[in-house]
Parts: C-alpha cells; structure tokens; sequence
C-alpha cells in the first residue's frame, strides 16, 4: 500500500476530536473555524485506521449537500486515499472503508442503513427525530468505535442540540459519552486571508461577534447587561503591544468549579488593556496557581513588575482547615491584595469599572479588552447581566473572570506600589533617552 504523507496539522479544538472515544461529538463552530475541515481529516484517519468502515455524512437535502458539503469534502480530503463515485453519491477509500453522502429531506430515507460512523454536517438545520432516526442506524458491528458527530453553527438555548448535549448532557454520557467542541475562528487565523475576522463582522452584534467568531452558544439574555450598553466594539476592543516600562496586573477569582484570572498590562499613561485571561475547571488554586505563573512567565517579560489582586473573601479561613486562599497564594510567592474596602465592595468595582471604560485617555478609553478574550468580550459585552433582584448573575461561567477583573478595578488604585512603579518606569525610560541622545550626538552640547 502506497505511503500516505500529511502536512496536516490540527488546531486545539480538532485534537479534542481526534482524541475523543464519546459516542456523540458535537462540533460547534464560528465562521471559517475549520470544524469542517477538521471533521473530513477525522474521517481519513477512520477510513484508514478501520478497513471495510461504513460511514455516511447527511445534510437535510441533497441539493444542499452538493452544493456545499460535498464541495467541501471533496476540497480537503486526500485524493490519494481513494475516489469518489458520483453515481452512487459515494467516496470509496483504500481498504474498502466509504463514506455516503445522503439528503434527508424526510427521516423515514435513514431506514434501510446501517453505519458505525454518521456525521450531520449543518445539523441545527435537522429536527430532533430526525436526530433520532439517525442515531438508530449507528449499529454496524465491527472493530470500529460508533460515533455521530454533529457539525453546526452556535445555536441558541432553546434549540433541541443545546437542550439535549447541554442541558441534557450527564444522560449522553451514561450512555457512551458526549462531547461538545467548540472551534472559534482565531484557532484557525493562519489558514484565513488577512483581516477576514475585521471584515466578516462589520455591522455585528457582540453577541453575534460571540456566536459566530467565537463558536459560543447563543445565550438568550433575560436580564440587564452590567455593562454593554456603555461599550462599542470599534473603541473598546483593542489590540496592545507589550512595551518596555508596562506593569501587568493580576486579578483573582478564588473557587474549585472555575478559578479566573484577568491580565492586565498598565502603559506609561495609565491606560489599563485585558491582554490575557484564564479559567479553570474542577481544580484547587493549589493546582491552578502554577499554571497561572507558567503562562505568565510565557507571555510576558520576566523584569515586568506584576502585582495581584483577589477576592476578600479569601481571607476567609477554608472549611477543610488548609488555611486562606491568600496564604495559598503567599505559598507560591504571591502577595495579594483584597480588602473589602465597604460592604458594597461588588457595585464599588462595578462603578470603578464603569468609569475606567468611559474615561478617555489621549482618544483611548482607560480600559480595552484584547479581543482574543473571548470570555471577557462576552461577558462585558451582554453575557455578564443582572438577576431579578438587580445583583449581578451568578451564572457559574461569566461572573468568574468578571469578578476576577473587578477585582483589579477596585483595589488597584489603592496600591501605591504601582504608581511607583508607573513613575520609576517614567524615569528610567526618560533616563534611557537622556544617554541614548548623548552617544549618538542629539542633544550634546558644545563647548
């Protein structure tokens, strides 16, 4: 058999869907994110990994299919694995493995089939008993996994996908595993043309921004946002580089579910940027803390002056007795701040906040978010709201890195350190121009 070499080399979320051994995976996508693309380089590896392997990729018609996914398919398989048969709708790999391509403008056409593997390319486009008819075919006995994966675009809270592989997940996976990938469109930024996400959103919504380039599903917002009535993506979304003499800052959001941190990087002027954020999942800050110091050494200059800020509460002593989350941190050489100041130390961050996005600094507002934070861009954007007593949504998702950039917001400014440090920065990059200017003759005086 003839050596197959491929150049193939797949984003974050593509390995999640080479790696998963769950019986449905849902592959949930932005625009030019390549699920798709990732989705035939999973179905090569099958075709070559099990022999005699039946497969099939359905779309609701099949003039749709041939006009778009099929095109798709035949663009970014490997010709060289086998050859596509247009009488029979069919591509036939080496080692007798195939893949149909099916219309399925009823489900009652799904009834004489039998696979291992069916992929539902567009699939929020299906009704769920469609879903279903599909699913009852997924029985070919062989040495191959059985698998569905569904291909699709964000859909909202209401749709049966996000009910069923959301709401409904911990019954999937009592029942071979269910997986939810989402592919956002800065993973795959290499393979698109040069300011394609610029230009695909002109005239979007944030939330749609969050939908379609982030690959997030559509939250249907039932509350006040905190603070995306004040905000504009042209001004607030903003792209900074790392200079010498910036300070980071480090907001901490303390808990097991989900630890959060924001990054902010402070310039010469003050002007802050969220330039970098992280979320945990199931983890102590024990655990979660190295990580954090690993990515900032990663991202930024070893001599950037940092300083951190945290939850009050984790002043409070842990109820398995292992001491505070300050002093956690204080074990890694992290000292915190975060005193409450007030009782209403939440809404005193929130106004804090508040005034940083709306106050300009040299035609800059004071606070602008990297748009590569995609959880923070929701969240300040429309996610982050109010619940029905007017207090910010515990949401269990968006508040964690909310609160962590609150945080920042309301104690920074009491620390004096940092606007040492801004001032030592000043003078040593003042210092630097002064001797710069003298060896290469600007500013010399003569005698």
């Amino acid at each position: 058999m003839e050596t197959v070499i491929s150049n193939y080399k797949p984003t974050a979320p593509a390995m999640k869907l080479h790696s998963s051994d769950a019986r449905i995976i849902v592959c949930v996508g932005g625009l030019g994110s390549g699920k798709s693309f990732a989705v035939v380089k999973e179905i090569e590896q099958s075709a070559i990994q099990w022999p005699k392997m039946p497969m099939a990729m359905y779309r609701k018609t099949m003039p749709a299919l041939r006009d778009s996914t099929l095109k798709e398919f035949m663009k970014h398989v490997d010709p060289i694995l086998g050859k596509y048969k247009y009488r029979e709708d069919t591509f036939n790999f080496l080692g007798d493995s195939y893949m149909n391509f099916r219309g399925l403008d009823e489900a009652t056409k799904a009834k004489s089939t039998n696979y291992a593997l069916v992929v539902m390319e567009e699939a929020e486009e299906f009704t769920i008993e469609e879903f279903r008819r599909l699913n009852e075919r997924i029985r070919e006995k062989g040495d191959w996994p059985l698998r569905l994966i569904l291909v699709l675009n964000p859909v909202d809270e209401e749709h049966w996908i996000y009910d069923q592989f959301v709401q409904n997940k911990a019954a999937w996976d009592a029942v071979g595993g269910c997986e939810v990938i989402h592919f956002s469109t800065y993973d795959n930024i290499e393979n698109l043309p040069e300011g394609y996400i610029d230009q695909v959103t002109v005239g979007m919504t944030a939330d749609e921004i969050d939908r379609y380039i982030n690959g997030n599903w559509g939250t249907l917002q039932r509350g006040e946002p905190v603070f995306s009535k004040m905000l504009r993506p042209d001004l607030h979304l903003r792209k900074v580089d790392l200079e010498i003499g910036m300070i980071l800052l480090r907001g901490w959001d303390f808990g097991f579910n989900h630890p959060a941190i924001s990054f902010r990087v402070v310039d010469k002027l003050g002007r802050m940027n969220t330039k970098h954020e992280m979320l945990g999942d199931k983890e102590d800050l024990i655990d979660f803390a190295p990580k954090v110091l690993h990515r900032t050494n990663l991202l930024f200059p070893p001599d950037m002056p940092v300083f951190d800020f945290g939850d009050p509460r984790g002043h409070d002593k842990a109820q398995n007795g292992k001491g505070t989350c300050f002093e956690t941190l204080r074990e890694f050489g992290i000292h915190a701040i975060g005193e409450r100041g007030s009782r209403e130390y939440v809404e005193e961050g929130i106004r804090q906040m508040k005034k940083e996005f709306s106050t300009l600094i040299e035609g800059v507002p004071k606070h602008t978010i990297d748009p590569s934070c995609t959880i923070h861009r929701a969240g300040f954007f429309g996610k982050y709201i109010r619940d029905l007593d007017g207090r910010p949504k515990k949401d269990g998702y968006y508040e964690h890195v909310m609160d962590s950039s609150r945080y920042i917001s309301h104690h920074h400014k009491q620390a004096d350190a940092i606007a040492n440090a801004i001032t030592q920065s000043k003078v040593a990059r003042q210092s630097r121009n002064v001797l710069k200017n003298r060896f290469t003759g600007y500013g010399r005086h003569n005698g």
